[in-house]
């Protein structure tokens, strides 16, 4: 394999068959021909080597702490020797899950994948009591004997692998394992298993293994069973695709919990080998196939004579330094890679040569542009998986190509514009502008604040990108649609809480207060917007926003008070007087008619004879 090389060894103590892994990054290492001692390539890569290899003697520390359950391979011995580091382990005889599904077709009924998942779950809750993760949960690291006891094998095999690679560089299973493992500094628990498991069981089913996580944090093309019309309990799939959630929060945070959904909480394992391996017949018209027919039949001497001759041929390659590129038929454990064929590099190829490369070896490829001002031609400057991986025939290897012509713009659809504007910034470079977001409202809740349409996806000429748009949802209009409240009777502080909490930015001013019978002082009495109006609070929305910069309000100085009557000097006491007689009234004197005056007679008047007092 690309990080180690697996032998058929002889115990002779137990007189038994053993797999002896040996620790062998190709990247980094080369063997004596004469003393078969391993050194490192350079000075440089020592560290990166040591590194590997303490990470590859914990594995075997860790196995040899699970030694009593029995779905965990045995580990025997482990040491260092010959520069390098060895793990002694249990033969196992028979052939793993990925072999079985070649057999098979290719994928499996509900009944028998769940049985499988159910045993491996079954497994992986013992081990992560006592604190032990797997970490490299995939078809080809669930070892089936010819007993029918499923075996975890390869235990960290990334986590080791990765230790010896360059920095930045992770090596894992595409498709098995989560977002969690991109990272070195990310956290990593039960859940990280618990995905590889949902994603083992959703290729078992489907036949195809999920898209690679990474590629999913870009555009999520994973589709659920039952659109795929693979029809099983609903809380059976129900299961499978939260584990196979992106973020590990969200999923399903025990092997337990994973098997209670799968009805499967008092599950036992069975080991018969009737269920799960397939019969000899079953094996394809392959040359292999035919051999090992052929085998089957021969008689047992016959046997004996081939196996030992191979044991013997294998020492000798060994000793003189040739390695073997994948297993030993189907009887000895093979260090996980992630397929049979070594991908070559294509960074610095023209994108017309490096598709001819992939198409010799019958991979597909996925090629993203990225915009590159003055670049000739296509040119790739990157591919995953990396060069040196091992991949099999029909897997697809994504390109990144600069180019001056073309640009791959993803599908935005559901996504924040932070993010998008990330990836406009990656692929477009120089020709991001922030004016290709546009706004408007949408009738699903769940939109807001995300992509619902863009003009263009997928791979675009540059000459358009001017009149690339991306079309961003406001939301529901009916969700900006707010009634003013009725602040009577609250006080200013209470009044800008109920504002704020209906998120409306009004400013409060005061006007002149008021005299009222109903409201105490300091409370509202009036505000000039009308309780009940219905506005528009989007303040993106400059078209229809409605809500006020400001409101007045009245403050109530309390009821009016009654008018107090202005104070007089007090009158001195007054006596009632003491009544008086009234006077008889005096008879008025009868009117005696004046006397007529005498005639006048010529002469002298003669007066003597006048009363005077009557005439006064």
């Amino acid at each position: 394999g690309g990080f180690g090389n697996t032998y058929i060894g002889w115990n002779q103590v137990l007189q038994c068959r053993v797999a002896v892994k040996e620790y062998f990054p190709r990247q980094l290492s080369l063997r004596d021909s004469k003393s078969g001692t391993v050194t490192v390539s350079d000075t440089v890569s020592q560290q990166r080597f040591r590194s590997g290899l303490h990470q590859f003697l914990e594995e075997a520390r860790s196995l040899a702490s699970l030694q009593d359950v029995k779905g965990v391979i045995q580990v025997y011995n482990f040491f260092e020797e010959n520069g390098t580091g060895y793990i002694i382990m249990e033969f196992l005889e028979g052939m793993d899950v990925k072999k079985i599904l070649e057999y098979r077709g290719n994928r499996m009924d509900y009944e028998w994948s769940r049985r499988v998942v159910l045993t491996v779950l079954h497994t992986l809750r013992e081990i992560h009591k006592r604190g032990v993760l797997h970490r490299d949960i995939a078809p080809d690291n669930i070892f089936v004997t010819k007993e029918g006891v499923i075996k975890l094998i390869d235990f960290g095999a990334a986590r080791h692998a990765a230790a010896s690679q360059k920095k930045g560089e992770i090596v894992l299973k595409a498709g098995y394992a989560p977002i969690e493992q991109y990272s070195r500094a990310a956290r990593q628990g039960p859940y990280t298993d618990l995905y590889a498991v949902a994603a083992l069981f959703y290729r078992l089913l489907t036949g195809m293994k999920p898209q690679s996580a990474n590629e999913r944090m870009v555009e999520d093309k994973v589709r659920p069973l039952s659109e795929m019309g693979i029809r099983i309990p609903e809380q059976a799939e129900f299961a499978i695709m939260i584990c196979l959630n992106i973020r590990p929060e969200y999923r399903l945070q025990s092997a337990g919990e994973f098997m209670e959904a799968l009805g499967g909480s008092h599950f036992t394992p069975v080991y018969e080998p009737e269920w799960i391996l397939p019969e000899i017949e079953e094996l394809p018209q392959t040359m292999f196939g035919k051999m090992r027919r052929g085998f089957s039949k021969m008689p047992a001497w016959k046997k004996g004579g081939i196996t030992v001759g191979a044991v013997l041929a294998l020492g000798a390659f060994a000793a003189l330094g040739v390695h073997f590129i994948g297993g030993i038929g189907q009887d000895a454990n093979t260090l996980a890679q992630s397929g049979d064929t070594l991908l070559p590099g294509c960074e610095g190829m023209s994108e017309e040569s490096a598709l001819e490369e992939l198409e010799k070896l019958k991979l597909n490829a996925k090629v993203t542009y990225q915009y590159r001002k003055g670049t000739k031609g296509s040119q790739v400057v990157s591919m995953s998986p990396a060069k040196g991986s091992y991949v099999n025939e029909g897997d697809t290897v994504s390109l990144t190509v600069e180019s001056a012509e073309w640009v791959t713009v993803p599908n935005f659809n559901g996504k924040k514009r932070e993010d998008i504007e990330k990836q406009l910034k990656s692929c477009l470079g120089e020709k991001y502008s922030p004016k290709m977001f546009t706004y408007n409202y949408t009738s699903k809740a769940g939109e807001r604040e995300r992509c619902y349409a863009q003009s263009a996806v997928d791979k675009v000429e540059v000459s358009d990108i001017g009149r690339f748009k991306v079309q961003m949802s406001w939301g529901r209009k009916e969700d900006y649609q707010e009634t003013m409240p009725d602040l009577s009777g609250k006080t200013v502080s209470e009044a800008k809480r109920l504002l704020e909490r209906k998120g409306l930015k009004i400013r409060l001013e005061e006007g002149n207060p008021s005299y009222s019978e109903e409201y105490p002082s300091g409370e509202i009495v009036f505000q000039n917007v009308s309780a009940g109006k219905r506005m528009n609070n989007n303040p993106a929305d400059k078209k229809n926003y409605s809500v006020p910069e400001k409101m007045v309000i009245a403050l109530s100085k309390g009821a009016r008070p009654t008018p107090t009557p202005v104070p007089t000097e007090r009158p001195l006491p007054t006596f009632a007087p003491t009544p008086r007689p009234t006077p008889k009234p005096t008879p008025k004197p009868k009117k005696t008619p004046a006397p007529k005056a005498p005639k006048a007679t010529s002469g002298t008047n003669d007066w003597s004879d006048v009363d005077w007092n009557l005439i006064n």
